[in-house]
């Protein structure tokens, strides 16, 4: 294994190379089967601080012992101060074991995983409400639908009725009319027929 590292420095990598977080993680000699993300071997390390935690990018060659680095924690900063005719050196280890705590609540606090996986619940149950009240109204349109051919269906027998009737009126009209013509001409003849018989002399 060639050097160390810190879970920091990784992070740069990732972002200044565009590199996916997916790790091989070797504990103590033993690989996982499984590549990891730097969160999981962070957590890892901080469970067992003592142990021996290598890791090598996926796209790095896991074969060759350079692309292995066993990982530390970040060197603690020294502080100088002077105090008259005094330099004192003080050590950066508890700030940095205050900002490892904080930063450990905040990664225990977030969840954002978890609120995603929440939210695409709720969405899909909000999508599904949606779908069952629009099949709703579809079907009630549907209903609505079949209520209007059958009346359009009605309105056309009704519309054939109604021609027909017109039709017979008007067969009924020309009959009768024809008829009255006729009675007309019979009463012509009758009166022709009486004026003859009465008035000899003129036939």
């Amino acid at each position: 294994m060639s050097d160390t590292t810190t879970i920091s420095k990784l992070r740069q990598r990732l972002v200044a190379n565009s590199l996916p977080d997916q790790w091989w993680m070797a504990s103590n000699g033993t690989t996982e089967p499984q590549p990891l993300s730097l969160q999981t071997i962070e957590q890892s390390f901080r469970d067992n601080p003592q142990g021996n935690i290598q890791v090598c990018h996926v796209e790095d060659d896991a074969s060759a012992p350079s692309s292995w680095h066993k990982i530390t924690y970040a060197s603690p900063e020294r502080q100088v101060e002077t105090r008259g005719h005094m330099t004192v050196f003080r050590s950066g280890a508890v700030n940095a074991s205050r900002k490892l705590s904080l930063k450990r609540e905040s990664a225990d606090s977030a969840t954002p995983f978890e609120d995603a996986l929440a939210g695409i619940v709720k969405a899909n149950q909000f999508i599904s409400s949606q779908i069952r009240d629009l099949r709703q109204q579809i079907y009630g349109l549907e209903m609505r639908l079949d209520a209007i051919k059958e009346a359009n269906a009605q309105a056309k027998k009704f519309d054939e009725r109604e021609r027909a009737i017109r039709e017979l009126e008007e067969e009924i009209y020309d009959k009768a009319s024809a008829l009255e013509q006729e009675r007309i001409e019979l009463n012509q003849l009758r009166e022709e027929l009486d004026r003859r018989h009465f008035h000899p002399e003129s036939a």
